[in-house]
């Protein structure tokens, strides 16, 4: 079992790891858990931003002012990722027919997640400053 923040998944069928990024993959046939998952990322797409940084390891940005793209990811089963902090990054999904009928369907869905950290909180990577107040020797 693989709980992404509130989203279960019982048990996904493959991870794809580059870098700091982790491509999760599975099938959901449970109309509630599908429900969950299309909330969970419905604001990823336009919300989200990876920074690289020569010389440092990317830097996640969750621009959402109550960070609902940030989720604690507990992977629990398997060889699996890292417990911890991730960034929601995109969600796709297809329907498919099983073997058991057309009656009966299954969602597939692929899940990008981008690894933020291990500790109990978060932190963001960049944080605006006000020009005006900003005192340089420019004189500006």
């Amino acid at each position: 079992m693989t709980q992404i923040g509130v989203a279960v998944v019982d048990i996904p069928e493959e991870y794809r790891y580059s870098q700091y990024g982790v491509v999760l993959g599975g099938a959901v046939d449970r109309d509630e858990d599908l429900h969950s998952m299309r909330e969970l990322f419905a604001l990823c797409r336009t919300g989200t931003a990876i920074h690289n940084i020569p010389g440092r390891r990317p830097i996640g940005e969750d621009m959402d002012e109550e960070l609902r793209n940030t989720q604690y990811v507990q992977f629990s089963h398997g060889d699996r990722p890292i417990t911890g902090w991730y960034l929601l990054r995109s969600f796709s999904l297809f329907q498919d027919e099983t073997p058991m009928g057309a009656d009966r369907a299954t969602y597939a869905f692929t899940v990008d997640l981008f690894f933020l950290g291990t500790v109990a909180y978060y932190v963001a990577g960049f944080a605006l400053k006000d020009l005006e107040a900003a005192v340089s020797d420019w004189g500006i």
